[in-house]
């Protein structure tokens, strides 16, 4: 299209903001970078774990206008209406942009409606308002009194699920945490896993290292058990 290539990326998560960041580096005056995106805000998500514990999740957002022009990388926020690769053009609202390369990076989203019950009865570790909820869900056992019958907290990797990073450490994270809030006997904190190994992608190590911190704390595991219906 011309001597300076027109680089598009679609995604304002991790995958595109450090493609965008890095072509612009190597390419510099020889590419025009332009970031689409949904969002205004660049959300860090591994950190969303802590929102349950009292984490505000605006401190966990950076503003996608301000990085990117501080970079020289273009941005435009919007949703894609149409691509028409033959063209090498794309719609974004009511405005249609040219490329040479086009990169899409708009990651992945959890399907709660895929396990029936789920989304009616049970949290998910992907929205911030399901991240809202869980933490009153754990401040109230809190206030579960003392001697009465434990109260139940069941984490479960659903179905097709490639990784549970987030659920393991929030298991382990609510077991310390109620430890501090001299809590822990009050709860029995259960962890359900489709298969035999704890993410046996890993390799046998892992699922050695996380088996000891489940018998450190005291946490069930179940493993073998399929999410079918909540």
């Amino acid at each position: 299209m011309g001597d300076v290539l027109e680089i598009v990326i679609v995604g304002g998560g991790f995958a595109g903001l450090e493609a965008a960041i890095t072509l612009h580096a190597e390419l510099h005056e020889g590419a025009r970078v332009t970031l689409i995106s949904d969002q205004r805000a660049f959300l860090f998500r591994p950190y969303l774990t802590y929102v349950p514990f009292g984490l505000v999740p605006e401190r966990l957002k950076i503003d996608l206008l301000a990085l990117t022009e501080a970079r020289g990388i273009h941005f435009r926020q919007g949703r894609v209406g149409a691509l028409h690769p033959e063209e090498k053009r794309i719609e974004v609202e009511e405005v249609s942009l040219d490329y040479d390369f086009l990169m899409l990076a708009t990651g992945a989203q959890a399907e709660a409606d895929a396990v029936p019950g789920l989304q009616a009865h049970g949290f998910t570790l992907w929205r911030e308002a399901d991240l809202e909820q869980i933490r009153h869900a754990f401040d109230a056992l809190l206030r579960h009194p003392s001697g009465a019958a434990p109260r139940r907290v069941l984490f479960a990797i659903p179905p097709g699920s490639q990784w549970a990073g987030p659920l393991y450490e929030l298991a382990f994270m609510l077991e310390r945490w109620l430890h501090w809030k001299e809590a822990r006997q009050n709860v029995e904190i259960i962890f359900a896993l489709p298969d035999e190994y704890h993410m046996p992608l890993f390799g046998p190590q892992i699922h050695e290292a996380l088996a000891g911190e489940f018998d450190r704390g005291h946490i069930a595991v179940r493993a073998g058990a399929r999410l079918e219906e909540v």
